[in-house]
């Protein structure tokens, strides 16, 4: 399965109707910006929506994977709990992901329910992911995948040819919001 489209989303839950009201002239622009986001996505065609959210649970050394079959999420926290979002989970992906992580040396951590429950961590899905997620389902109907970051160092996350690979597709942006490269290893603020 190739990848098809890939963006970073912004995810303030006041981008939801239900929950930003009135406040959402205030964010226009970015409203905009998401509803194009929303029609190049689907555009695309893409078989799985894979979400990264630096507000799943994270862990120290290894990435989290959520492989129950079915996954939900509500805007309870942000005063609207009608909001919800029940999707189902592309487990084979989401497995597939683990297995070339680890094989890479990486390690990664498989949210089952049981393993929510032996980490204490929760198995609800998060703003990172449900406020791009209420835009991207207007228009597509597949199923997801939801990872976490992780702690790890910035060298673990990508390989010499993975920053390099960045470098050359990315650097206009990172000297747009004043960053620089700095011999393909990291960023640095300019």
């Amino acid at each position: 399965m190739p990848i098809v489209f890939s963006g970073v989303a912004p995810h303030p839950p006041i981008l939801v109707p239900e929950i930003g009201r009135d406040n959402l002239t205030d964010i226009k622009a970015t409203k905009t910006a998401m509803d194009k986001f929303r029609v190049a996505c689907a555009e695309s065609k893409p078989e799985t929506l894979v979400f990264i959210s630096p507000h799943s649970p994270a862990f120290a050394d290894a990435f989290a994977v959520k492989t129950e079959q079915n996954l939900e999420g509500s805007f309870a926290q942000f005063g609207a709990p009608s909001v919800e979002a029940k999707v189902k989970n592309d487990v084979e992906l989401a497995k597939a992901i683990i297995s070339k992580t680890e094989k890479k040396g990486i390690s990664a951590v498989e949210l089952s329910k049981e393993q929510h429950q032996e980490y204490e961590v929760p198995t609800e899905l998060d703003h990172g992911m449900l406020v791009p997620y209420y835009y991207l389902k207007q228009s597509l109907d597949v199923p997801v995948v939801s990872l976490s970051i992780s702690h790890l160092d910035y060298l673990k996350h990508y390989d010499q040819n993975t920053l390099e690979t960045i470098e050359k597709l990315y650097i206009r942006d990172f000297q747009l919001f004043g960053y620089r490269m700095l011999g393909t290893t990291c960023l640095d603020s300019v």
